[in-house]
């Protein structure tokens, strides 16, 4: 395979590294594709970012700022903020077993519903209306 050289099935220390590196590079990659589509990409970096371009690149890439940013930034803030995002993101779906924040919030609404009393736990009564 790409990564596990060998073809044993298992991936040793420097496989794994190789692994890492290319998830992270794929990811560059990726961020890199929607900034030049925005022509927000310069390979020397020499780009001011104002902060109707910082957020409607990290929309473009599936990110949505908490809060919008009040100042301009350079390119590598910019990105620094996508791959920060991007991290978030797989920490709360780690946490919540593969949900996005949004599902989470949808569920957590249904469950609601149901959670006549608030207790944070489903009687069988609350579940037989």
């Amino acid at each position: 395979g790409e990564v596990d050289v060998h073809g044993s099935g298992r991936l040793g220390i420097a496989e794994f590294q190789k692994l890492v590196r290319k998830c992270h590079e794929r990811e560059l990659s990726e961020i890199r594709r929607a900034l030049v589509g925005l022509r927000l990409w310069r390979e020397d970096a020499s780009v001011w970012i104002t902060p109707e371009q910082h957020e409607l690149a990290m929309r473009s890439v599936g990110c949505l700022d908490k809060v919008p940013r009040t100042s301009g930034t350079d390119l590598f803030g910019l990105v620094h903020d996508l791959i920060k995002y991007r991290q978030e993101v797989r920490g709360t779906h780690r946490l919540n077993s593969g949900f996005g924040p949004q599902e989470v919030q949808e569920l957590r609404a249904v469950f609601d519903a149901y959670d006549s009393d608030r207790g944070g736990s489903l009687r069988h009564s609350e579940l037989r209306r």
